[in-house]
């Protein structure tokens, strides 16, 4: 629990109306009860409020007939954030290598790294400082992990790849498995060995499920702060930018490219040997076929300049009215020629 007033401390807002108020917990406006804080950032969500049992609000500037305590802040969002933060701090494990975790004598664990039960670490791995392992986490050999990550359960980390700090991957994703490689031989595919790695940058983010395969040489690159939801795919070869964002059911094929600040939508996909330009943004369920400049703005398949996809969305949605009308006007113009072959030839 907290007062109003210990909040408005917290985010460093103003408050207007009674701050003694009990707060126990932060919400969104459509789901807020009482004794909760919850945050506004438009009319819509004032009426919200207004409406709701909310004990208190974060806003922008004051609005007017509130009977609940406001505090005002620079960006609500943003402090709400902040008091989330508070009431749900972070619970760390203890610094140790659990009796029930298997660590290689040849791996190298920091003192204040914490592997839990049923964790692997393999041979010449490195795991750095306050680093953590969760239930099941499977570390191969000769793989460095930096400080301050999170690895949750059933993480996998294939042989010689490279984490650096403060990434977060979570339950289920595979780091380092082999490429989708293969050549054919008569009626046969032969498997092209995957001999490179992955090698992920600081404060990057990897979802559920999520697979990042490794190079067949070479490496696989996902840059600093780039954050990837769950269930993406990333091919063999393939280099991600800094700060990018990749919605659930990405598929970016093998050595395809995106700059730095791109983002794509879900359900998303990008050809093989495609390269996307630095902070390029892709609509939900497009298909990237060719090479885009920095700072496009595609969406559809083959994905196209965002405006030439809305046009072609609203067609299609008359696309049936349209052939009616089409149909009409063959019509017309059939009996418009066959009437000038009649009077052509003197019929009456």
């Amino acid at each position: 629990m907290a007062t109003v007033k210990q909040l408005a401390a917290l985010v460093g807002g103003k408050v207007v109306g009674d701050d003694s108020a009990d707060i126990r917990q932060v919400a969104s406006a459509d789901d807020v009860r009482a004794g909760e804080i919850t945050f506004a950032v438009s009319g819509r969500y004032i009426e919200m409020v207004r409406n709701g049992p909310a004990t208190a609000v974060l806003v922008g500037a004051q609005a007017s007939d509130l009977i609940i305590p406001q505090i005002i802040v620079g960006d609500p969002r943003i402090a709400a954030i902040q008091i989330a933060a508070f009431f749900a701090p972070e619970v760390l494990p203890e610094q140790s290598i659990h009796a029930k975790a298997f660590v290689d004598p040849l791996a190298t664990v920091d003192p204040t790294a914490s592997i839990l039960p049923g964790a692997f670490v393999g041979a010449g791995s490195m795991i750095g400082a306050r680093s953590i392992l969760m239930p099941g986490c499977v570390v191969m050999d000769n793989v460095v992990i930096g400080e301050k990550c999170v690895l949750h359960s059933h993480v996998v980390i294939g042989r010689r790849c490279v984490l650096g700090d403060r990434v977060i991957i979570h339950a289920g994703a595979s780091i380092g498995t082999d490429g989708f490689g293969y050549f054919p031989v008569g009626e046969r595919h032969e498997k092209i060995p995957q001999l490179g790695i992955v090698e992920i940058g600081n404060d990057v983010e990897i979802g559920a499920n999520s697979c990042v395969d490794r190079a067949t040489v070479g490496r696989t690159t996902i840059g600093d702060g780039t954050k990837i939801d769950n269930l993406v795919q990333i091919a063999h070869n393939c280099h991600v930018g800094k700060n990018c964002i990749l919605v659930s059911k990405v598929g970016l094929a093998g050595s395809a490219r995106l700059g730095d600040n791109c983002v794509i939508g879900g359900g998303s996909g990008v050809l093989d040997n495609t390269s996307v330009g630095a902070g390029s943004m892709i609509g939900a369920m497009s298909g990237v076929i060719s090479d885009l400049p920095a700072g496009s703005r595609v969406g559809g398949f083959p994905a196209v300049n965002h405006l030439e996809w809305k046009r072609t969305l609203a067609a299609t949605k008359n696309l049936s009215r349209t052939t009616k009308q089409v149909g009409l006007l063959e019509k017309r113009l059939a009996k418009i020629e066959s009437d000038q072959k009649k009077t052509e030839r003197g019929d009456d």
